[in-house]
């Protein structure tokens, strides 16, 4: 009884929000983030259970634009992302519907990219919306989802910082090098 009664005054809406300065501009960070099949190389979800089906449909600016996934992870169950706006280095947002609990849970996301000289400001925001008697999973979620949030920014930190921008890719040549008389192709 007291549980439900918690559930009762427990928040319907959950908002969690982290930031990372990334060391790359912005183009360098959306490509990243516009491409849906390369969330896989940073999603904190997706490494809970990499051999999870993932199902993409449709392409960059089409309405039907997302994935959805199916796991044997407890905790992820199955559910569907579905990208709903996009503005071209600078911001993408979507919404997320999971089957984690018996009742189906909706939730929307932002990432917004500000530029900070060469660097990338970036802010993942979440917002989960529960109702009674879910919501209460609303108290314990927010740490963990907060956690969840750092651990995808400082792996896709990881992933821009480690490709070349379009300035530095067009700065480098491949040559042939000759180097006691073998040959050797490099990169300058």
């Amino acid at each position: 009884v007291a549980t439900l009664l918690a559930a009762l005054f427990a928040p319907s809406k959950m908002e969690v929000s982290r930031k990372v300065t990334i060391d790359k501009e912005p183009e360098v960070v959306y490509r990243f983030l516009v491409d849906i099949r390369k969330w896989q190389d940073w999603d904190p979800w997706f490494a809970m259970d990499s051999i999870q089906t993932r199902d993409y449909n449709g392409s960059v600016r089409s309405n039907d634009y997302g994935f959805s996934w199916k796991s044997s992870h407890p905790a992820l169950k199955s559910g569907a992302v579905q990208v709903l706006d996009l503005k071209v280095n600078e911001e993408i947002s979507f919404d997320i519907d999971l089957s984690i609990t018996n009742q189906r849970s909706a939730g929307h996301g932002l990432f917004t990219l500000n530029a900070r000289g060469s660097q990338t400001v970036l802010t993942w925001s979440m917002v989960s919306e529960m109702d009674y008697p879910h919501r209460l999973l609303n108290y314990f979620m927010k740490q963990s989802l907060g956690l969840k949030l750092e651990l995808g920014l400082r792996n896709l930190k990881n992933e821009c910082e480690s490709t070349l921008s379009d300035k530095e890719s067009e700065s480098r040549r491949i040559e042939n090098l000759t180097v006691f008389g073998r040959e050797y192709l490099g990169i300058r």
